[in-house]
């Protein structure tokens, strides 16, 4: 985490805004002048881009990145604040808005790629690299030593190195990708499967995605819209289906082809996931006891379910009532409880 991109950050920022750490709720953007600027009739607050890029848009851009590589919640509202202030300007003319609206997309759905290991490591240096050779415009790259340099809550916090070299996950959302230690292995993971059938559907907590081959759903992904691909498949209708039934509370259990877990130890956290009680929440240690495993592993193979909602991620959490998203799951499921 870049301690003086967070300095830079307050000294910017009027400090009505940040005061004890309180968020004011209220619609609030960068002002064009400075509060003492003499003889003016008004401050304005603009949002297009000129011949440099608008300052508010870039500012929800800052934000957001240094939301995702501190994990400070503040910054999120900040920069929610921002877009809010100006979300009617993309109605009546999106044309010089590119920063606003590419610095949106990066606030509501950054790509976290997470790298363990030693940043002058060539393992590691190479998996950089893969990264940067891409065109990825929500990218938000993290480079650790070890997992406990993340921040607390991040999707990747309980993950490890694989074989003890440098190892790479990409989170979206709430959930990470298995683990690789190869380019060619993060390159894949970068890449959409052209062979990938999508659907997005939206639901009381944003926009999800599907992915969808040879029969199987394979992925779930949280606050992503993707294009639906043309195709006769009626396995995505029967998705939307029953995630707009779960969400009505007129569904307690789904019943759609899976693709199957990556090993048997995941088959088994998959299905103890599934066993878990509607709107009821079970941790990492107690699953681990019921698999005779450990709290650790466990927690490791939860973070990479590929099908968050369908296999219940939000059912089992670290301790106490585990991160917002899950909890507000949580109280949605107990609205419909049987």
């Amino acid at each position: 985490m870049n301690v003086r991109a967070e300095i830079d950050i307050g000294r910017m920022l009027n400090p009505s805004w940040t005061r004890s750490n309180k968020i004011i709720k209220t619609k609030m953007a960068y002002f064009f002048a400075a509060n003492d600027t003499p003889i003016l009739i008004t401050r304005t607050r603009t949002i297009s881009d000129n011949t440099t890029l608008s300052g508010n848009g870039t500012l929800v851009g800052a934000l957001a990145r240094l939301y995702y590589l501190a994990g400070v919640e503040r910054y999120h509202a900040l920069a929610d604040n921002i877009v809010r202030t100006f979300a009617g300007e993309p109605t009546r003319n999106f044309f010089p808005l590119s920063t606003l609206i590419n610095s949106s997309e990066l606030l509501r759905r950054g790509q976290q790629i997470v790298i363990v290991g030693d940043r002058d490591d060539a393992e590691t240096q190479s998996l950089v690299d893969c990264v940067y050779n891409r065109s990825l415009p929500d990218r938000i790259l993290n480079v650790v030593a070890i997992p406990d340099n993340l921040p607390e809550g991040h999707p990747a916090e309980r993950q490890e190195k694989l074989d003890a070299r440098t190892t790479a996950y990409v989170c979206e959302g709430p959930v990470c990708s298995l683990h690789v230690n190869t380019a060619a292995g993060l390159t894949a993971l970068l890449q959409e499967d052209p062979e990938m059938k999508t659907k997005t559907l939206d639901n009381p907590f944003g926009p999800v995605s599907l992915a969808i081959e040879d029969g199987y759903l394979h992925r779930v992904r949280f606050q992503a819209e993707i294009k639906s691909a043309e195709n006769d498949d009626p396995l995505p209708e029967a998705v939307a289906r029953q995630v707009d039934a779960c969400f009505a509370g007129r569904l307690f259990n789904f019943d759609l082809p899976l693709a199957p877990p990556h090993s048997e130890f995941h088959a088994s956290i998959r299905q103890c996931r599934i066993d878990i009680p509607f709107s009821e929440m079970r941790t990492y240690g107690e699953l681990a006891t019921d698999l005779g495993s450990a709290s650790q592993a466990v927690g490791r193979a939860c973070g990479t379910n590929p099908i968050p909602i369908i296999v219940p991620y939000r059912r089992v959490v670290a301790g106490g009532n585990g991160a917002p998203i899950k909890q507000e799951l949580l109280n949605h499921e107990a609205l419909y409880a049987p």
